[in-house]
This record gives structure tokens, sequence and C-alpha cells, in this order.
């Protein structure tokens, strides 16, 4: 079926384009293509799978890949651009709606991107939610909601989470639960709240049901961010540890690859992937920022109000630091100097970068302002432009040839 126009899965304007059969045999993995006759051009298209090979007994359906072809490329992948209704199961690293008439864009991907401006509508209401996969079993210890932009009527209030370690449809008797609550939500938008529960059992697999919304008879049920925290795990080799001074703030680096990280002194832990990079250690402030650092000649440390990390390095490449950027997932990047890298200092506010360097081309590029010290006597101090004309500066480290 198809339409010009984001329709609702069970809307009656859908126009039918072909049937027929999809030629697939008991041979596994192989393809079968459909083909027939259609002038009729659309931008959605709805599939609909009217028969099963054994309706009656079969658990559920599957399917590998589907790709629509048209007469000018049947071989077009359009796979990811075409949503064919809401799964009933979850497959490996996979995100999923409950079932309701979701619309396009709006589906349970939409509360797991990371963006609280996307969100996951489900007009399903009570009863409605989602299934995620993760990539490992993990003990989730607190869940992170975010509103959506509008109609705080349609915000989740409730949620029970339940866990499994293998592959489940939605309705099925052999989810565990995990535990249940208060989303915390408020009518402000763009909120994000955290629900911490007690749990010891390690699921991949979780499925999360809204059980109540904050207007009962409202039109749908709407989220734009749903994370899930976990305890840290044991046997990851977490063995590159950060305290914030103020002892609220956590990080932890694995050699696997995994930031682990704590905003509550340890009570609960946010597992995030690291950057690809070879990153040997880790920082944290007492505002939360997260640092890593890519050099094995890396050394962490803290002293009262100030936290510092040192990198030092012989090689031409240059070294940086990657920081955990707002949305919680991915990173950001501040080259650091290619050679003989003192000290980097960050104040407590997460503001401050004080760098004591003799490099004078290096701090001159890089600092906003400058204070130029000659056998321990300050001669001057302000805008990199006013201190490299400053005649003593001059005289003490850039000579007469640069005046």
């Amino acid at each position: 079926m198809g339409a010009n126009e984001d329709l609702g899965w069970s809307d009656a304007r859908w126009t039918q384009i072909a049937s027929g059969q999809t030629g697939l045999s008991t041979t596994r993995v192989t393809a079968s293509t459909v083909s027939f006759q259609n002038t009729q051009s659309f931008k959605y298209y709805k599939l609909v799978l009217t028969d099963l090979r054994a309706g009656a007994t079969a658990y559920g359906m599957q399917i590998s890949e589907v790709v629509l072809g048209n007469s000018l490329s049947s071989g077009s992948k359009l796979a990811t651009a075409v949503q064919l209704a809401e799964l009933s199961s979850v497959s490996g690293m996979s995100d999923a709606s409950s079932p309701g008439a979701v619309a396009f864009g709006q589906d349970a991907t939409a509360a797991f991107d990371g963006d609280q401006n996307t969100k996951y509508v489900n007009p399903s209401k009570v009863g409605s939610g989602l299934m995620t996969a993760l990539q490992s079993s993990q003990v989730v210890t607190s869940i992170d909601f975010t509103s959506a932009n509008d109609k705080s009527d349609n915000d989740p209030t409730q949620f029970v989470l339940y866990g499994s370690n293998t592959p489940m449809a939605w309705d099925s008797k052999a989810w565990t639960q995990v535990a249940s609550g208060a989303t915390g939500l408020t009518t402000t938008r763009g909120e994000t709240k955290a629900a911490s529960f007690s749990n010891t059992q390690s699921f991949q697999y979780y499925k999360l049901v809204f059980t109540e919304l904050r207007v009962a008879n409202a039109s749908a049920m709407q989220i734009a961010g749903v994370r899930l925290g976990t305890a840290l795990p044991l046997g990851q080799g977490f063995d590159h540890v950060s305290v914030s001074p103020n002892g609220q703030q956590i990080a932890a680096l694995s050699n696997a690859g995994m930031v682990a990280i704590s905003r509550d002194a340890g009570n609960t832990w946010t597992l995030v992937q690291a950057p690809a990079d070879d990153y040997t250690d880790v920082l944290v402030t007492n505002d939360g920022r997260v640092m890593l650092a890519d050099r094995a000649g890396s050394e962490r440390y803290s002293y009262k109000n100030w936290l510092g990390i040192t990198v030092w390095d012989n090689r031409d490449t240059p070294s940086s630091l990657r920081e955990l950027a707002a949305d919680g997932r991915t990173w950001t990047t501040a080259t650091l100097p290619n050679r003989n890298w003192k000290d980097l200092v960050l104040s407590d506010d997460g503001k401050t970068i004080l760098i004591i360097e003799h490099d004078v081309g290096l701090v001159m590029g890089i600092c906003d302002s400058l204070t130029v010290l000659d056998y321990g006597k300050v001669i001057a101090s302000g805008k990199p432009a006013d201190v490299r004309t400053h005649p003593e500066v001059i005289r003490a480290y850039l000579g007469q040839g640069a005046a």
C-alpha cells in the first residue's frame, strides 16, 4: 500500500498497489523477487504480510530483509527509509516500539537517539512502551526520562521495567519484572528526570511499559528520551578511575573501551562507549565534565579544588583530549600541542585552563590571555597580540627580530 502523507497504520486512506506471493521457500537466507505492474508514485509505503507458512502454529512473523525496487533501479536499497510496522520481538542491538499505529519517524528509536527534539509517539496510550537490546547483559539500576516538546498531557507518569536474556515478543508472559515506579516528569518541557531503583539481576533485553499518563484521555503517549543506567559491571577491567573533589562524580575507563559514569557517588552507573582511539586515562570534574586522554604517558591528579591531567609525548603526532558531549553519548575533541606538553589544569568550575609553557608560539596561538615571567618577575600581562609587542617580552623571549 502507498500514500503521499503520513498516515497511521490502520488508516483507511492507504492505497493498495499490489498483492501476491512472497515466493520464499524453506531454504534459509535466500532472496525472492516479486514483480508487479504499478504506475502510481508514493512517498510512504506500508507492507502487510497476510499469510505465514505455518499460520496456525508459528509463534511470530520473521523476515531478514525487504528491498523495494522501482523501474529505474530495481536494486535500490530503500529498506532503511521504509518503516514496516512495529516489531513484535527484539533482535540483537535494536530498539522496538510496542504494538500501535506509530507514525513514521516517531517510533522507539526516537527515544534512544539522544536528541530531545525528536520523540516517540504511540496512540495506544496506557500500556504502550518500548523494547531494547543491549550489547551485553547489564544490571539496570536507573532510567532517565526526557519529556517531549509539547502536550504534557501525553507524558508517561508511571512505568514498569521488565528484563530477559532471550528475545521475546512484546506480550510474552516470560518477561521478568525488574522495577516499577514514577517517571518523575513534570509539565516542564524537555526536562530529564531520573528514576533509580534497587536491582541485582542482569539482562540483555529490556521492555519498558508505561502504565499511566498524566491525563487518562490524552491523545497518545509521547516521550523524547529514555536512557537506561546500569550498575558498574564486574570483570571488565575498569582500572582507570577518577573521582571529583566533591566525591559525587566518578568516571571509570575499562580496557574494553567502555566508560562507566556515576553522578551519585557510585550508587548508579551509566555506560558509554569510548571513542575508537586507544585512550589511556579518564578525568571527571565537580560539575560532571568527563574527559579522556589518549597517550600512554598521561597522568591524572587532583589537589584540593583543582583537577588536572598531564600528557607528555615526544612524537610529532598531536595528543588530544576527548570530552563527553551534552548528549551523554558522543565525544568532542580538544587537540593538544604535539611536543613537550607540560600541565593542563581544569578548575572545579570546568571553565578555566591554566597552561605553564616556554613555547611562545604555542601559547600565543591557543591562549586568551597571557602572563609572562622573566626570572620569577612578571614583565607583561594581557591579550596575546598586546604581549607579543611588549618590549620586555621581545627582549627576554622573542628577540629584536620579532619587533
